[in-house]
């Protein structure tokens, strides 16, 4: 693939979302360049500044929404349940989660809870940044449960968060493993064990 198609097909993409996010421009838009990292990989530079682009075998371009996943991440793992819903829109869609962004605190602290050792770290599913959510077993080793998934990201804020538990995308998928420095009383054995009231 030459650097020129690369050009084109994320020229293209960065279009779409454009109209995606404005329905239909009413002067010129802005035509994104992607330029290369020194390690090899792709970028564009917006107003925000650099966005990695990942570009896949068919030569398909996406933009990963890397702040976005990582800001999601952090404040997930630290149970910051206001500065995981300052990264989605006031209009989120919550396929999976929640009926709507009001319904969404209870589910959370409910999942935290539940499984308070549950983390998500990131991961790559073809052209698509995604995060994964995580939870230890009994015997120490870290299980992948379910993927989380952005979409219609407008201005660092999410207008999808998908939640899904397909069994076969986790197989493929090579995520980050979570830390095994767990904050106490994370772990069901010291709750066990008597060491936590």
């Amino acid at each position: 693939m030459s650097e020129l198609d690369i050009q084109l097909a994320a020229a293209e993409a960065g279009l779409a979302r454009i109209d995606d996010e404005a329905g239909e421009p009413d002067g010129p838009t802005e035509v994104l360049e992607v330029l290369e990292d020194a390690d090899g990989g792709w970028h564009v530079e917006d107003e925000n500044g650099p966005v990695d682009v990942d570009d896949d075998e068919d030569g398909h371009v996406s933009v990963l929404h890397d702040d976005l996943l990582d800001t999601l991440n952090e404040a997930f793992n630290a149970r910051d349940l206001e500065g995981l819903l300052e990264v989605l829109a006031d209009d989120v869609e919550l396929p999976g989660l929640a009926g709507d962004r009001l319904e969404l605190p209870e589910r959370l602290e409910d999942l935290w809870e539940r499984r308070p050792t549950c983390l998500l770290t990131r991961a790559v599913n073809g052209t698509e940044g995604i995060s994964v959510l995580w939870e230890i077993g009994d015997e120490g080793r870290w299980w992948p449960l379910a993927t989380l998934h952005v979409d219609d990201v407008v201005d660092g804020r999410a207008g999808v968060l998908e939640f899904s538990d397909d069994v076969s995308l986790l197989d493929e998928l090579d995520p980050e493993v979570p830390d095994d420095d767990l904050d106490e009383g994370s772990r069901w054995e010291e709750w066990d064990e008597g060491a936590i009231d």
